[in-house]
């Protein structure tokens, strides 16, 4: 994991999805986001036009996906480095590239992180920012990581979605790489962003 994908060795969700525990100094393992939130504060975001525009997964992938979640509960709709069929508000286009699942400390819940890898915000005169790209978080929490939990009947207590202008390896800091990470916690069906 962490290295370029070539389309011939693409892992599978059920690879890439691991179960990882809170550090113990992680306080119920919630941590600030690097590049932080919005000033404004977002909350509920209603994303009305541009969600409406949402496309789902493809079913071209259909039988693969659902032979791999018949034999693992593990699994999600979607192979690493796979691209997202989805019209994102910044219009970028992002790579999945892999789910973990974060056991936290007693009684503080179950996380499930959704990695993405999204060239278009890496620095350069048309990099997108974090203000650029918050809503695509948004909508990839909505219609991306709830639409696979709801196949692995899971149900965690939070979803922190991030995007990385490179895979970048889970825990290991990349002071190189451009990272935004943002969560959500899951309340009537629905990715509320959370306020750190």
């Amino acid at each position: 994991m962490g290295r370029e994908e070539t389309p011939g060795a693409r892992m599978s969700i059920m690879s890439a999805l691991r179960s990882r525990q809170a550090g113990a100094g992680t306080p119920r393992g919630k941590t600030a986001p690097t590049g932080g939130a919005s000033k404004e504060g977002r909350g509920c975001l209603l994303i009305s036009a541009n969600f409406r525009k949402v496309r789902h997964l493809s079913g071209r992938l259909a039988g693969f996906y659902m032979s791999a979640l018949l034999m693992s509960v593990g699994s999600v709709q979607a192979a690493s480095g796979d691209p997202v069929d989805l019209i994102l508000p910044s219009g970028q286009s992002v790579i999945f590239h892999e789910a973990l699942q974060e056991d936290q400390q007693e009684g503080a819940g179950h996380v499930y992180r959704f990695r993405f890898v999204a060239h278009q915000i890496a620095a350069g005169p048309d990099a997108l920012s974090f203000d650029d790209v918050a809503q695509d978080m948004q909508v990839l929490c909505q219609a991306f990581a709830l639409p696979n939990l709801d196949r692995l009947d899971a149900t965690p207590d939070r979803i922190i979605v991030s995007l990385s202008e490179q895979p970048v390896d889970f825990g290991v800091m990349s002071p190189d790489h451009i990272q935004y990470f943002e969560a959500y916690i899951i309340e009537d069906g629905r990715c509320t962003w959370e306020i750190y």
